[in-house]
């Protein structure tokens, strides 16, 4: 007994003395929930994996708490956040510039490339995406086969068609009982539209905003012409009155909307809440005649990133290059169903038996997503964007006099 109690005190000590001599990094994330668990157990195999850093994670989910901190100097080593702000804090100088380091290191080639090119800002790379995200089209099988489709809608055109058809009113009140289109929820999915209807919201070389472009009007005729042929108010009844987004309540997840565009935590959480429903996931329709549009749509990413104001830089790098590799995204990727940010990772066997995740990495590996652009006033303009969209699909402004008038207030947001 007494030998068992000394060697325990002698192995207390000397993991004391090793944990003593590492340099310790400071990582605030804004995970929380299952996600937090999931980040601190990445933490705690950083930790085993070497002896000279010790991570230690803080759950810290207020954004403008992140920022203060760093700007004040009194901020963490490393943090996370999404790849929208890159380009407002870049522009700060509240970032630290990742490119020497990875050349250094010779990291990076593995990334996804549009994955990578939402982590940069001027020509430099200033985080690195831990997870990806796209959205695809989900589809009511039942619902589908009863209109008599017996495929899903392909391009815009369809999209239409077949959206006026799955919409099923009530003979009394002439309400909506079943939404044929993917008007729920409407902030995902005018962006995805405009990219996969084959606009840009900026021009090849940068330097000037494009709201009103093609795939933007193509995107609010569909909405605004679908809207006005079931009823504007019917279609604001309905979203109103519908139970909550990805909740147990869900229209789509009841089975009360046909087509969603959504991401690929929906699919997880069918699973949970109504296993039953028949349903599959199938790209974005791409604008008519223009088949080589197919698979388009919107990349986002969620980024790690260095502080200028870090303490521990090579800490900080050490645990990045750690958490943003194939090990530890790939830990990342299987615990919460996230799309990893690798090529390789794709093919990875553990990670393709994730409930959906064949459809989004066939996609992602067509090449035809975008992101959208990256500079300070990013989330001003999508939010003005945003506000014009919703008078235009409303019918309160017309879609020229709408996109007239946001091209005038957007002008010099990139300056």
């Amino acid at each position: 007994m007494m030998k068992k109690i000394f060697f325990i005190a002698v192995f207390t000590i000397i993991t004391c003395l090793i944990f003593s001599e590492r340099q310790i990094v400071n990582f605030w994330y804004l995970w929380t929930g299952n996600d937090a668990v999931i980040v601190e157990n990445i933490i705690k195999d950083f930790n085993e994996s070497q002896t000279t850093y010790e991570v230690k994670g803080l759950q810290v989910p207020d954004v403008q708490k992140q920022i203060a901190a760093i700007a004040s100097n009194s901020g963490p080593d490393v943090t996370d956040n999404f790849n929208t702000n890159i380009g407002s804090y870049a522009s700060k100088g509240i970032l630290m510039p990742l490119d020497q380091l990875m050349k250094r290191d010779s990291y990076g080639d593995d990334f996804i490339k549009e994955a990578l090119n939402t982590c940069k800002y001027n020509g430099k790379t200033y985080g690195l995406p831990i997870g990806i995200t796209t959205m695809m089209l989900y589809y009511n099988k039942d619902l589908l086969k009863e209109a008599g489709y017996d495929r899903v809608p392909l391009t815009d055109k369809e999209l239409i068609e077949y959206s006026l058809k799955l919409t099923k009113k009530d003979s009394e009140t002439g309400y909506i009982k079943t939404l044929g289109f993917p008007d729920f929820p409407f902030v995902y999915y005018p962006v995805n539209l405009t990219f996969a209807l084959g606009g840009d919201f900026i021009t090849k070389d940068g330097k000037t905003l494009t709201p009103d472009n093609p795939g933007t009007r193509k995107a609010l005729e569909l909405i605004y012409n679908f809207r006005k042929t079931v009823g504007i108010d019917n279609i604001q009844r309905f979203t109103s009155s519908a139970g909550g987004y990805v909740t147990p309540n869900d229209p789509f997840i009841v089975g009360d909307q046909a087509l969603r565009i959504d991401g690929p935590w929906l699919n997880s959480l069918i699973k949970e809440y109504n296993p039953d429903l028949n349903f599959g996931i199938a790209e974005l329709p791409y604008p008519e005649g223009h088949k080589e549009l197919a698979g388009g749509g919107e990349l986002s990413s969620s980024v790690m990133f260095i502080p200028s104001t870090s303490k521990n830089k090579e800490g900080a790098w050490a645990f990045i290059k750690y958490i943003c590799g194939k090990v530890g995204m790939k830990s990342f990727a299987i615990a919460n169903g996230t799309t990893p940010a690798r090529y390789s990772l794709l093919k990875d066997p553990d990670i393709q038996k994730i409930d959906g995740f064949k459809e989004f990495a066939e996609r992602i590996e067509k090449g035809n997503l975008k992101s959208f652009p990256s500079f300070p006033n990013q989330q001003e303009y999508l939010s003005q964007m945003e506000q014009e969209w919703e008078l235009i699909i409303n019918g309160k402004e017309s879609l020229d006099d709408g996109l007239e008038k946001l091209t005038k207030k957007t002008l010099k947001l990139l300056k």
